[in-house]
């Protein structure tokens, strides 16, 4: 379905998660009060304060790159808007921002592959895979469709039949129709998989500047209380 060369690109992954590790060991020990504070706006949620989830929410939605946010209201509107407008969006000429062009030649060319640098951000066409990149291959719908496993083919197929009968149980397309529906489903994963790989090394960025320079106490009590606390380590 989608080729991705994560093994090579992160084979120092171990020693860098191990350094991080030891650093919001060492951090909570030094903050307990803090955490303390993060566990109560968790337990709180259950009561229907949201006010911890809100800010979490908040801190990840202030590193999404300008680029993903264009993306995810053109990708929106094409599911939310009437046939019409679709068509105008599909015309849209930036709908993943400075990335459209080369996501568009990957998709209509699919021996073309899409090199991300993780390190510099840098996002270049190929037409082969590239030592220590990110490399993202696209395919047709049936291809897609064809290479995922049987549990989520089987996942697709139940949601989409019960969405396409009627108050009755009836169908209300045909089995032509409905695999051309699944296929139209595997096309704009096609859209989703090759857009959220480029946004990448932006995102990263931004993470990286919350957590690390500017020391933003509410993601070490995440990622302490996900590795940590639920043993995710």
């Amino acid at each position: 379905m989608f080729r991705l060369n994560f093994s090579k690109l992160f084979s120092d992954f171990s020693l860098r998660k191990e350094k991080t590790d030891l650093f919001i060991r060492t951090w909570k020990s030094q903050n307990k009060e803090v955490y303390a504070q993060f566990i109560s706006g968790i337990d709180n949620v259950a009561d229907g304060d949201l006010t911890l989830l809100y800010n979490m929410y908040a801190l990840m939605k202030d590193c999404v790159p300008p680029e993903a946010q264009s993306f995810y209201d053109w990708f929106g509107g094409l599911l939310a808007q009437s046939p019409t407008r679709t068509s105008a969006l599909m015309s849209d000429t930036q709908w993943a921002g400075k990335y459209t062009e080369k996501i568009a030649q990957c998709i209509v060319n699919r021996q073309l592959w899409l090199g991300i640098n993780l390190k510099t951000g840098m996002v270049d066409i190929y037409t082969s895979q590239q030592r220590g990149l990110l490399m993202v291959k696209s395919g047709t719908p049936i291809e897609i469709w064809n290479r995922l496993p049987q549990y989520m083919k089987s996942y697709f197929i139940s949601q989409v039949d019960r969405l396409t009968r009627n108050s009755k149980g009836c169908i209300l397309f045909s089995k032509l129709e409905r695999k051309q529906l699944y296929q139209a489903l595997s096309f704009f994963a096609n859209i989703f998989m090759l857009a959220h790989s480029v946004f990448i090394p932006s995102f990263l960025a931004n993470l990286y500047d919350k957590v690390i320079e500017k020391g933003d106490t509410l993601a070490y009590c995440m990622y302490y209380f996900v590795v940590f606390d639920h043993s995710l380590a």
